[in-house]
């Protein structure tokens, strides 16, 4: 699907909206600050995002100055995610107008248009994945820019459909609009074929953390848990202990389903694949020479894995079935479960709840651990040059530019506005959002796992059967992995 877009709209215009939805004016069925969750704030709120905007504002994207005289830039687009791109007008959306005053900026400033194509890029449909193959080895030169599912488009990479973003001109993946762990998990002798940051709202939309019932918390006269995490001592067997002090079979049936009490509910995939990054255990690390080796089934990950067998055979955590997300929300809506694993764009489905809840990180495995681990649902986007463009620095400029102009205006506008002073009900909760953000890890292994033989999810894999028998499973696909590693590796070293 083809579609043009551009904008023209004043900074003045974007500072007076995210102000305006600060102190809960506008339209929008998010622009007003709900009275539960308001307490009072307004002026701090309206001052925190002033703050916000001026210190982004400071940072230079040091970009040339250009006149490209309307020339195009063309994105490729998955048709989920065609909002992080592709807005044709102002709504009074605060989300909506900010990428469209993003686009309006960087169009005005160099004197281009916009372009986009779309293609579904549901995950192992391949049709996304196709359609950038077969443009970049038909040479048709068709986009400058590919935005793709993370954990899918991976297995495009050898290929060799894409430039080594080091090689892009006037991008600097050093600048705070980038991810810079993203950047150190995938770059291999000096290159990296894909990228993501604050281009991607998507990579911010899905962050996780947990959110805890505060009424339920209350009534069981249990500790204030942002002292616990501010302490250091939100571990696992913190969090398991008030489980299973709130885990109840309500109607005495014997039967354990979704109408019970749990102290902990999740999706069974991607809220359970979270807590590898949260205990500190990965797919692959970097050996002494930079290079990605695996380590699924350690001792850890074992002691780990029969800890999460207990905890949900016991009945402490509730993990709803494949593809139903929203059991876990309502339970957590209805004041049945104590904690709920979420990724930050789940958090505006909670703002009708009546009982107050607040966020916090995952829990670390032990005190030991340094620091808290949280990370990004893998369907964020990232961004990749197809080898075919034809004019490197122009890609590398509006890329960076836009890249920039996100940090400046679209992230404040979700992160400051949306998120911490709409969705989230006090500053503790803003502030433990800060603290995932800050702790965010992303696993080269996990992230190649569909070009691995699916060796990043036998963690989750194992956690759904209730057993600990990841050193046999990993056994049984350790060679073949092994091998497609080798020759990822290898491509990374070979001659372009």
């Amino acid at each position: 699907m083809k579609n043009h877009f551009s904008a023209r709209l004043s900074t003045a215009l974007l500072l007076a909206g995210l102000l305006c939805a600060a102190v809960g004016c506008g339209g929008d069925k998010g622009s007003s600050v709900d009275s539960k969750a308001d307490n009072g704030n307004t002026a701090a709120v309206t001052e925190a995002a002033t703050e916000t905007l001026d210190e982004r504002q400071s940072v230079s994207d040091d970009l040339p100055e250009k006149d490209y005289d309307g020339k195009t830039y063309r994105i490729m687009l998955r048709e989920e995610y065609e909002y992080e791109f592709d807005v044709t007008e102002t709504d009074g959306e605060t989300i909506n107008d900010a990428i469209y005053e993003r686009n309006a900026e960087v169009a005005e400033r160099f004197n281009i248009t916009y372009d986009s194509t779309a293609y579904s890029a549901i995950w192992g449909q391949g049709i996304f994945n196709k359609a950038i193959s077969n443009s970049v080895l038909a040479g048709d030169n068709a986009y400058d820019i590919v935005a793709g599912y993370m954990c899918d488009i991976t297995p495009t990479i050898t290929q060799g459909l894409y430039l080594n973003w080091y090689d892009i001109p006037n991008v600097n993946l050093e600048k705070p609009w980038w991810s810079e762990l993203m950047v150190d998990a995938f770059t291999i002798n000096d290159r990296v074929y894909m990228i993501t940051g604050d281009l991607a709202l998507s990579f911010w939309e899905n962050m996780f953390g947990i959110a805890f019932n505060k009424g339920l918390l209350s009534s069981y006269d249990m500790e204030d848990l942002y002292t616990v995490v501010h302490e250091g001592r939100w571990t696992f067997d913190y969090m398991e202990e008030i489980c299973r002090q709130i885990s109840d079979d309500v109607n005495g049936d014997g039967t354990w389903d979704k109408t019970d009490m749990y102290g902990f509910a999740s999706n069974p995939s991607t809220g359970i694949d979270a807590m590898k990054e949260a205990f500190g255990l990965h797919v692959t690390v970097k050996d002494k020479d930079g290079l990605p080796q695996f380590e699924v089934a350690t001792d850890k990950c074992v002691e780990i894995l029969d800890a999460l067998s207990t905890f949900f055979d016991e009945k402490s955590g509730f993990m709803t079935e494949i593809n139903m997300d929203t059991d876990a929300e309502t339970m957590f809506i209805e004041d049945r479960a104590l904690l709920l694993s979420i990724y930050f764009d789940v958090v505006e489905n909670l703002r009708d709840m009546d009982t107050d809840f607040g966020i916090i990180p995952y829990p670390k495995w032990d005190e030991n651990q340094a620091s808290y681990g949280s990370t990004v649902r893998d369907n964020a986007s990232v961004f990749l040059v197809p080898k075919t463009v034809d004019d490197p620095e122009f890609v590398g400029i509006i890329t960076e530019a836009l890249a920039a102009e996100s940090y400046k205006s679209v992230v404040p506008a979700y992160y400051d506005v949306v998120l911490k002073t709409k969705a989230s009900r006090d500053e503790d909760s803003a502030e433990m959002i800060d603290l995932i953000r800050d702790t965010i890890i992303i696993d080269f292994g996990y992230i190649h796992s569909t070009a691995l033989n699916t060796v990043g999810h036998l963690f989750v894999q194992q956690v759904r059967a209730g057993t600990s028998n990841i050193v046999s499973a990993f056994k049984s696909a350790e060679k073949a992995a092994q091998k497609k590693l080798d020759a990822i590796v290898d491509f990374y070293y070979s001659e372009e």
